[in-house]
This record gives C-alpha cells, structure tokens and sequence, in this order.
C-alpha cells in the first residue's frame, strides 16, 4: 500500500462503520438512554420529520464523549500515514454535523467535514451527489463499509473498504477499483452477544433452589421442575439486564481498563442488535414466570425494575448500591420460594441479607483497591472517594461475620431440629463459613479477589474444598 499515490485527490472517509467501530446515531441513543430516557419519548415523532431531523435533535442533546467512541485503529494509522504523506482528508458522513465536526476534532486528521444537516440525510445517492458536485466524478478516493456507500464508490476513482461483509466486496470489486482492504474482525457477533449476556452470572441464580435444598425437597420432581423454571426465567431476565447495563454503561466501561474490553464497549457488539435482544429476552423471561404464580411474576418485575434503577441510578448512590445489590441477592430466595410454594424462615432471610451486604461491600472494595493510585478521587460512576476503602472493608468484614453468628443462633431453635436427626453436627459448618470468609476478606485486601465475588468463588478450589466439606456435614446431620 502506497500513502498518497495521488496527494491532490482528496480521501473521502465515511465514518460510521469504517473509521469507527459503531454508529454514531445508536451511541446518541445510548448516551440519551442513560442521562435523559425520556427524551426518547420523543423520537418517533422526530423521525417523522426525517433521518436527518432525528439525528439533529439527538445530537442536540448528547454531550458523549467522541474520543471515547472505538475506532478501526488499523485503518486510523493508515490515514495518518496518507496525512503525512500531504493528502487531504475529508470526513463525509450521514451523522449529523455537529457528532461528526467533535469526531474529526478528536482524531485531528481532517481538513473538512461534509454531513447531515438536519434538513438532508448524507447517505447511498444523497452522498454520492454531493461529493461529486464537490470534488468532481472521479476526483476523490472514498473509504468506507455499507452496501448504501456502493453509489459513492461508483461515482470516485479508487474504493477502500474498511470491515466490509463478504457480498458489499463482491459488489465493490466488479464495480470499481479497490485500492485497498481492511478486514473485517473475525469475532462472531453470536460469541459477542453471548460474553454480554454474562452466562457465567447464571450461577447466582441457583439460589432460587436453595428453599428446596434447605427444606430436603431437592428430589420432589415436580417442585425441581418449577424451580428450574424459575432459574430460566430468572436468567433471561437477568441477561437482558446486563445488556441494558452494558448499553447505559458505555461510557464508564470505556474509560475502564478491563470493561473498555467488553463487546458493546470495544465496538464489536452492534448496538441494534442489544435493542432487540433486551426486550426479546425480557419477553421470554415474563412468559415463563406467568407460568408460576403472580407472586413470583410481580417478584420477577421487581427484579428487573431494581436492577434497572440500579443500572441507571443507585449504584452511583454510596451504600445504596450495595445494598441494593445485597437485596438482589436475597430477591433470589424469596423468588425460588414463591416459584415452588416453599416458605423461606427468617433465619435463611437474615443469614442471606448479611452474607450478601459482605459480597457486595467486597465488590466495591476491590474495584477501590484496583483503582488506587489511578482513580484518587473514587471510581467513576460511583459515589465513593478512595479514602473510602478503609471504612467499606472493615463494615464488609463485620457483617460477614455477623452472617455466621445469625447461622449459629439458628442451630440452637427450634426449628433445626424438625430437619435434622443430629443438629449438633451442623456446628461443624460454623468453623468451616468462617475460615472461608475470613479467607474471603483476606485475599480481597491483597487484590488478589476479582472485582465480581461471583468470578472469585467460580475459579476458586478452596471454595469448592469447602463448598462441599458443608454439603457433607450437612447430608449427615440429616441422615443421623
């Protein structure tokens, strides 16, 4: 590839899809989502008026952050090299102006910006009109993506795909004089959807079974079955939250060290197909849980609305987050109880609430003990200051433990012994929810505990070690 084999034919660069990894207009709807929802109340009756007039009103009230938005990094270097080699670069694009004039600011290459103003959407023919009324049939070189930019490419002198599919290729290559070719990545987005989805996230969600473990009906087939309708259900659910998460989240995700990795952050995942999916699997999850009772199905909406009000509100909220996330948690017992009619006793809801507020509290310390030196001021999108590690660690450790005091002042009710033919050996547990707890914390405060105690105890031998010392000793205080 030779830079500017012609520098006084001008390079005409599309951006949405080829100079960046996503689409400028979804990435307004994104940002609009986050901080101002019910602006998209609005659109429908915006887009009557046109593309372009939809595009102008969102771009109005969007302050996202263009230096932010992924970029073909590849292909950016190749115009760099073009610039130094004295070619002039244009931005021409069918976002509106104003997305597109900070765009070309943050990449500093271009001399001009063509785009939609409000009034003409700069797609297919329009665009291809107005660079030919600008620079002449055949006077500029186009870089783009779309089957909508082959009538620009018919109408310049030499074509530059960039992440084009297989059939636009094919097309552009018995058309026109192809320059050169970016590839396009080799990610499936089936895979990019799926990491989204969070999948391994659905082991939390076993907690809707644990009413049947703790009341020894595990083996009743038809309460097995209604349970495990209720992890289905609850995993869509659970699913298209952390797809909604992802999509109000970008920004703070961007500016991560780790979640700028994520699909949707790092440009892989199109932004329409998580709009279709969300809603998809939100409606899955509703037809299920109506299977179930309305008490679990108003639990199930209780669930999604929390963890969306969490998503865009409370976890910016100090210790509202946590315990937010903590009653998510215990949300997920009183669900299994109400899917299979088991009642959930007192005593497993006040274990569980204190378990829970110590992950949580744990989350939040690492991701403050990750940020360190880097984010002095706090994390970002969060409440918390960095001199706030001290005080979130030591009320994690403290209710951790009082997790394990509310377990032993069970063993002496009552009720223990209605289940187990040897109650005494359940003290057995208390030593062993300790150590793993006091282990918990320890290697938290080493950083050694990954920012999700779920991730933790998923790649953790000890834990499964210990994991299944309790289900030993609890099998024989039960068979006596």
């Amino acid at each position: 590839m030779n830079p500017a084999s012609n520098p006084g034919l001008p390079l005409c660069v599309d951006m949405d899809g080829t100079l960046l990894r996503t689409d400028s207009l979804f990435e307004s709807v994104a940002w609009t989502l986050r901080h101002a929802p019910w602006r998209l109340a609005l659109a429908p009756a915006w887009t009557l008026k046109g593309l372009a007039h939809l595009k102008s009103r969102l771009a109005a009230s969007c302050a996202m952050d263009p230096g932010l938005l992924p970029r073909h990094e590849r292909f950016v270097e190749f115009l760099r090299e073009e610039k130094a080699a004295g070619r002039r670069l244009v931005l021409a694009t069918g976002a509106d102006f104003s997305v597109a004039s900070r765009v070309a600011d943050s990449v500093g290459l271009f001399s001009e910006v063509i785009a939609s103003d409000g009034v003409q959407n700069l797609t297919g023919r329009a665009k291809a009109a107005k660079l030919e009324s600008r620079f002449g049939r055949n006077g500029f070189d186009y870089a783009a993506n779309d089957a909508s930019d082959l009538w620009v490419w018919a109408g310049c002198r030499r074509a530059i795909a960039v992440g084009a599919s297989e059939p636009v290729l094919r097309k552009l290559r018995r058309q026109s004089s192809v320059e050169a070719e970016f590839p396009r990545l080799r990610r499936s987005l089936a895979s990019g959807l799926l990491r989204s989805m969070r999948p391994h996230q659905w082991l939390k969600n076993l907690l809707l079974l644990v009413p049947l473990i703790t009341s020894h009906q595990l083996l009743d087939r038809g309460i097995l079955l209604r349970g495990l309708v209720a992890f289905a259900s609850l995993c869509a659910a659970a699913s298209a939250t952390y797809l909604i998460n992802d999509l109000c989240d970008l920004e703070h995700d961007r500016r991560h060290p780790d979640k700028a990795r994520r699909p949707l952050a790092a440009g892989e995942l199109p932004i329409p197909l998580v709009l279709i999916t969300a809603p998809l699997l939100l409606a899955g999850s509703i037809a299920l849980g109506t299977t179930l009772g309305m008490d679990f199905l108003a639990m199930l909406v209780g669930y999604v609305s929390a963890t969306l009000l969490y998503s865009l509100w409370w976890k910016q909220v100090i210790l509202v987050d946590v315990f937010v996330l903590a009653g998510l948690y215990t949300l997920r017992l009183l669900m299994g109880g109400a899917a299979t009619g088991i009642p959930i006793s007192n005593w497993l809801l006040a274990f569980s609430t204190f378990a829970f507020l110590s992950l949580a509290l744990g989350k939040r310390y690492s991701e403050l003990l990750a940020a360190g030196a880097t984010a002095p001021q706090g994390l970002p999108g969060r409440g918390y200051r960095g001199s706030d590690r001290e005080h979130v660690g030591q009320s994690g450790v403290a209710v951790g433990y009082l997790a394990i005091l509310v377990f032993a002042l069970y063993l002496q009710s009552p009720e223990v012994r209605l289940l187990y033919k040897s109650p005494n050996l359940l003290w057995l547990c208390c030593p062993v929810l300790l150590f793993w707890m006091s282990r918990f914390w320890l290697l938290t405060s080493r950083g050694e505990v990954d920012s999700d105690p779920v991730l933790f105890a998923l790649r953790d031998v000890p834990s499964y070690i210990l994991g299944a010392v309790l289900g030993g000793v609890m099998w024989l205080a039960a068979r006596g």
